[in-house]
């Protein structure tokens, strides 16, 4: 099994995160699919006009977001296919949008 240090850091970091914000109710799963979705727009944006160190910040930004949905839904006892549907599709959009920023450039 390889491991990811990157992927260990933002375990880190969002673990302890979803425990903090799993009992916000307004704050859930879905949204923050969305929001890492919106911040991946933002992304493709910044590499557009070739802000890269900003770009590089936000797609991180969006990569904790992805990890905290699914770690907010573990925590809750709410993750179901459709979540996880939802989450693997926009992800799929979110790197054709990054793609799509580099193409654009």
């Amino acid at each position: 099994m390889i491991i990811n240090p990157v992927a260990q850091l933002n375990k880190k970091l969002t673990v302890p995160l979803a425990h903090a914000i799993k009992d916000i109710p307004w704050i859930t799963p879905n949204r923050l699919t969305w929001l890492s979705l919106l911040f991946s727009v933002f992304t493709s944006l910044e590499i557009i006009y070739g802000k890269f160190q900003i770009a590089a910040v936000l797609n991180y930004i969006a990569a904790l977001l992805d990890s905290l949905d699914g770690d907010l839904a573990r925590i809750r006892g709410t993750g179901g296919p459709k979540g996880a549907l939802l989450d693997a599709v926009l992800d799929r959009y979110a790197d054709i949008l990054v793609l799509a920023g580099f193409i654009l450039n």
